[in-house]
């Protein structure tokens, strides 16, 4: 068991590094009960050091740290003699922790505690919902977080959250006899209603309640395209059944987002406190550095929306400081109507924006491309590159100590423009148009620097990244990209190889949460590639050709972007099977996304025929020795690509 693990492993090092066991350990126990992640789903309730809180089944104590942080005393309540042991050792130094087992503990007690926390599991502790009634303070609050049985993951392909199996949960398919199950938004809201628990307020944490970056509520949803990550699956293999960000699309524009969330957190209350600040949204960012982690809020005050960031660690707090500074630069040298930066004020806990109403630029090009008015794209793309090239200030490039130490030894030419003060973080998402005035507010600025660093660079990474989160997977390429903001080929490596500095720069140690799926080997699985198409066609197939466009390392991983096919005596083109195979030719488990390339198909003469996705994303973990190879094959022909 991984518990006994866990005790044993506390036990010989008093601080062992979680990171590494993850990555070392590569199962889904270890990152449940270890990942840094995991106290995002509590972590921005508002706790005050004279509280009392209770963790109902708090495991092997994934949770307890960041309440042991903020409250008076923490009561942690354990299934397992193993269980409370991992905990009592994992906070061994604590002196305002109580660990106990369920066969225990006394619920004679009433109004002890400020809050109660029931993080999964419900269905197995539903029973006690009433006893946790009565153990609340008169505005305490009890905090639920669980699976919903009908989140849309559930209907594009994974396994259910508990038994396991595909439309489990959605069929409501549960042995009566099972304890362990999810519930739909109606059945958790009446088995609140039944404990007593009239008062509910509803989040939405995104991508799950077990790792969230995300947290809406009915008066913050997302927007289009914000939905992008996931393809989670640590756990077990899962169908890809369709895109699921274009769904999420879909169900927002319906209005029906809220019965789909993948997962539930709902606050419970016995009484509604007047005048409290109503938390609308939360953002994390985590998977950094410790002195650049941060939390984003969206709050309302007396009716007055505020976004507020402050540092997770203490060593961040200069970080965030920084911003105020930033702020002040930046408005002096961007000083035309192309850009507005929002007004930063610093705070007790961090610093503070005013809310910009409006549509981020992200969302108008993503709908745009929804809707295929690819005109619109390229006239928004085309109007930011002017901008950022235009507005900042002018002066040449120059290294410097500070440009190394985050971008690293990039062979720039001196006559590359330079703003005088540079926001890196230009991005789509951060720029908010205001129609009458044609001014686009910059949200955010987190990331600017008082050393030259080309414009160029800052065009680079606007459209590097809504690649990703926008156009991958559609007809318009990276290339294209490229093409409109001016960068060359040569230009685009020298950058590429700067943002993978600057990631490193900021990255912390541990392996992101999000790729660390291809190190446990769960597969995503497509119904085309059950097929035997690509069989068939070896009757056929005259020739195996690719090209790759790309290819780089991002958290860890490589990326490969390009186009394979198989071509036929006919003229027909058939997309290739793509393998990954390390040293000594051991098979190496990749994420392959497909998209169609009509300029791919055009420069071959293949005309009559349905567009087959030849273009691709293959996305692997790098391999600790550096070798391997990618085989492209369509039935019995292939071609080899082998690192460059």
């Amino acid at each position: 068991m991984v518990s006994e693990e866990l005790l044993f492993i506390l036990k010989q090092n008093n601080r062992p590094d979680f990171n590494e066991l993850i990555r070392k350990k590569a199962s889904y126990e270890y990152l449940y009960h270890l990942s840094f992640q995991r106290p995002n789903i509590i972590d921005w309730v508002a706790l005050q050091k004279e509280m009392h809180v209770l963790l109902w089944n708090g495991e092997c104590g994934a949770l307890t740290g960041v309440l042991l942080e903020k409250a008076k005393t923490v009561t942690t309540v354990c299934e397992t003699p193993m269980e409370a042991a991992v905990v009592r050792e994992r906070y061994r130094d604590a002196g305002n922790l109580f660990v106990s087992q369920m066969e225990s503990f006394s619920t004679a007690d009433t109004e002890k505690y400020d809050f109660i926390f029931l993080i999964g599991h419900m269905a197995k502790y539903k029973r006690m919902l009433s006893d946790f009634y009565r153990l609340l303070k008169k505005e305490g609050s009890l905090i639920v977080a669980d699976a919903n049985r009908l989140g849309l993951k559930y209907f594009a392909g994974n396994q259910e959250e508990y038994l396991g199996g595909y439309f489990t949960g959605i069929e409501n398919c549960y042995p009566v006899e099972k304890a362990d199950r999810c519930y739909s938004a109606k059945e958790y809201e009446m088995l609140l209603v039944e404990a007593g628990f009239e008062k509910q307020n509803w989040y939405y944490p995104y991508p799950d309640h077990k790792f969230m970056t995300d947290l809406y509520s009915d008066a913050w949803l997302p927007r289009s395209g914000e939905l992008n990550d996931n393809r989670r699956n640590f756990e077990r293999d899962r169908y890809l059944l369709f895109e699921e960000g274009n769904v999420f699309d879909a169900l927002l524009a319906e209005g029906v987002f809220p019965v789909f969330s993948n997962s539930f957190l709902i606050e419970a209350k016995k009484l509604e406190k007047a005048g409290k600040r109503n938390v609308l949204y939360v953002r994390y960012s985590n998977e950094r550095r410790a002195c650049f982690q941060i939390r984003t809020d969206i709050v309302q005050e007396d009716g007055v929306k505020w976004v507020h960031k402050r540092a997770l660690r203490e060593e961040g707090r200069e970080h965030v400081f920084g911003m105020e500074t930033a702020f002040a630069a930046l408005s002096s040298c961007y000083t035309t109507e192309n850009f507005a930066f929002c007004r930063c004020s610093r705070t007790n806990e961090g610093v503070r924006f005013p809310f910009v109403n409006g549509t981020p630029l992200y969302e108008r090009i993503h709908r745009a491309l929804a809707a295929k008015e690819d005109a619109y794209v390229w006239e928004v793309v085309g109007e930011f590159v002017r901008r950022v090239l235009r507005d900042g200030g002018s002066r040449p490039f120059e290294m410097t100590d500070g440009f190394r130490a985050v971008f690293g030894e990039a062979a720039l030419d001196k006559s590359m423009d330079c703003p005088i003060y540079c926001d890196i973080d230009l991005i789509f998402s951060n720029l908010f148009a205001e129609d009458s005035t044609g001014v686009w507010n910059v949200i955010d600025y987190e990331w600017s620097f008082d050393f030259p660093i080309p414009k160029a660079f800052v065009v680079y990474r606007a459209l590097y990244f809504s690649y990703y989160q926008m156009f991958q997977g559609t007809h318009i390429t990276f290339a294209r990209l490229m093409e409109a903001g001016g960068i060359s080929k040569e230009m685009e490596g020298v950058f590429r190889g700067m943002e993978e500095h600057f990631q490193r720069y900021i990255g912390s140690s541990a392996f992101p949460v999000r790729s660390i799926r291809h190190l446990m080997g769960t597969k995503t699985m497509r119904l085309s590639d059950t097929s035997d198409a690509a069989e068939t066609a070896r009757f056929f197939a005259g020739k195996v050709r690719f090209s790759v466009d790309r290819e780089e390392i991002q958290d860890g991983c490589v990326v490969l972007s390009g186009w394979a096919m198989g071509i036929s005596l006919r003229k027909e083109a058939f997309a290739a099977r793509i393998c990954v195979f390390g040293k000594g030719g051991a098979p190496i488990s990749a994420e392959i996304t497909r998209t169609k390339r009509r300029d791919v198909l055009e420069a071959f003469s293949i005309r009559r025929q349905e567009e087959p996705p030849v273009g691709f994303d293959c996305v692997f973990i790098e391999p600790e020795d550096g070798i391997w190879q990618v085989v492209f094959s369509v039935g019995g022909k292939r071609k080899k690509y082998i690192r460059s």
